[in-house]
């Protein structure tokens, strides 16, 4: 059954490897946007990010951090983009939604790991970096990319279903099925996050 759904996306990903070239792009120009708009901060700014920042570390060495809240916001954290993504895709002008949106997720994590590194230093910095987001990234970051090309997929089967009068039976269950198991690879990753990496972290940072 795994390796039916695997090459299943390994399939879909082939299939449609230019729409994933395209978003991948995309997601680098808004990451190197996120570095370089860190870089141009005010000195107020980079201080209430180092607080933030430290702040975090101090609560986990302290056992300030409630387990459960911790992975309630890894959950939301994970899920929101997909959960717009998918919405996204149910509009014909939602597809340039997904191309900002995509854009705004390669920002974001632009902007995040270069705060840390600005922070924490080069050592430290890149240290919590490989443990504490590149882990679930390898996994988020595709999945962004695989429910934005199901999206732009989705809106344009709608467009010739509404102008050509076509049977859409299909690519409705592919935009479902592949929502599903996204979400669900992002549950297990929020577990991963709380359970596995984020004791990782507390053990190292200590």
């Amino acid at each position: 059954m795994n390796r039916k759904k695997n090459n299943l996306l390994k399939s879909f990903f082939l299939a449609h490897m230019n729409l994933y070239i395209f978003l991948i792009v995309l997601f680098v120009i808004g990451f190197a946007t996120g570095i370089i708009h860190s870089i141009m901060l005010g000195d107020e700014a980079k201080t209430e990010s180092y607080t933030y920042i430290t702040t975090f570390i101090t609560a986990l060495k302290t056992k300030q951090v409630d387990i459960n809240i911790l992975c309630r916001e890894f959950l939301i954290s994970n899920l929101k983009p997909a959960i717009f993504l998918w919405l996204f895709g149910l509009w014909i002008i939602g597809i340039p939604l997904v191309c900002v949106y995509t854009a705004f997720e390669g920002y974001t994590l632009g902007f995040v790991i270069s705060i840390i590194i600005n922070s924490l230093g080069k050592g430290k910095g890149w240290l919590l970096i490989l443990l504490g987001i590149i882990p679930q990234e390898i996994f988020i970051v595709p999945i962004i990319l695989t429910l934005g090309v199901n999206s732009i997929l989705f809106a344009n089967s709608i467009w010739k279903a509404k102008s050509r009068a076509t049977n859409i039976k299909f690519d409705i269950y592919r935009y479902i099925f592949l929502f599903i198991f996204c979400i669900l690879i992002l549950i297990g990753v929020a577990l991963f996050q709380t359970y596995i990496e984020m004791p990782i972290v507390k053990s190292v940072f200590t």
